[in-house]
């Protein structure tokens, strides 16, 4: 039996009062490395103009992005903003699926299959400015 290889990983923390805007950052970073396939999945999916251009700009230049959201939220109005995004999104060939299973409070991205961003953060203005988040970057390029 050989031994796990190693994943370079590292906790990132957010918060209104110190590290602010570190996972917003990263994610937006992340978006502008993609160069094969993007995977999200967030119960609340309401980025801000920034991400949503990273995200457009991504499949304008190829890149096979699919987001994961529940049909339905615990918060109504949150699901009226996310039905909003939608006809933008597809738009750029950005395909949404609708989890029809009960409420999943999954968050995670997944990008070319050699880096995952996993833990509190949703895709909203809330969690990347007001909310205190932390979450897990992991970087593996024996997966690609």
């Amino acid at each position: 039996m050989t031994a796990p290889a190693a994943v370079i990983a590292r906790v990132i923390q957010d918060g209104p009062d110190q590290h602010y805007d570190k996972i917003r950052w990263t994610l937006i970073n992340a978006l502008a490395c993609a160069q094969k396939t993007v995977r999200i999945m967030t119960p609340y999916f309401i980025p801000d103009r920034t991400l949503m251009t990273e995200l457009q700009g991504a499949a304008l230049r190829g890149v096979s992005i699919e987001i994961i959201i529940p049909k339905r939220s615990n918060i109504p109005f949150f699901d009226w903003a996310i039905d909003a995004n939608i006809p933008r999104i597809m738009a750029h060939g950005i395909r949404v699926y609708r989890n029809q299973r009960p409420f999943d409070h999954s968050k995670i991205a997944l990008i070319d299959d050699i880096w995952s961003f996993i833990g509190s953060t949703n895709w909203d203005a809330r969690s990347l400015e007001l909310n205190f988040e932390i979450n897990l970057e992991c970087y593996d390029s024996l997966l690609s």
